[in-house]
């Protein structure tokens, strides 16, 4: 009985062992499906998290886009003003280079008819200066002949009535 006894000793102790084990096993199974739990719920929130980083890049990706095209737009329309602009511009400039050179054959050609007229007028200036000292010449040659006569009328007047 004593080897009976012995070995529900330890039959005992190799149970309390045993249900010790199972004690520390369904500790650990307990921590393992407690730190399981954990980690599928930090899984499901990295991948609500990722779904969500996913879907504000798609919308930057869109913004992106967009804006791109208003860039673009907004260029073309900057260029398409520039070119008309300096179509503008080159249209003014040609149109204000035709008005100087017609303004300067205007000028060009009133200074030409003034230097003509000026030179008319000087020329009827000196006409009328030559006509004018003619005319004080044949007065001059008129007066010195009616002085010449009337000296001759005088001195045949004085000689006959001297006779």
């Amino acid at each position: 009985m004593i080897d009976d006894s012995f070995a529900i000793v330890a039959l005992n102790q190799t149970v309390k062992k045993l249900e010790a084990r199972v004690q520390q096993l369904t500790v650990e199974a307990e921590n393992s499906n407690l730190q399981r739990q954990k980690l599928s719920q930090e899984k499901t929130d990295a991948e609500q998290r990722y779904q969500a980083v996913c879907s504000e890049l798609q919308e930057v990706k869109a913004r992106l886009c967009s804006l791109q095209k208003d860039k673009d737009h907004i260029v073309k329309e900057y260029e398409e003003t520039i070119q008309q602009l300096q179509s503008k511009y080159e249209v003014d400039i040609s149109f204000a280079k035709q008005e100087h050179a017609l303004s300067a054959a205007k000028a060009s050609d009133a200074i030409e008819e003034l230097q003509h007229s000026v030179s008319l007028l000087k020329q009827q200036l000196q006409d009328s200066d030559h006509q004018r000292q003619q005319q004080l010449r044949d007065q001059e040659h008129k007066l010195q002949q009616n002085k010449l006569h009337l000296e001759r009328a005088y001195e045949k007047q004085v000689i006959f009535s001297g006779k």
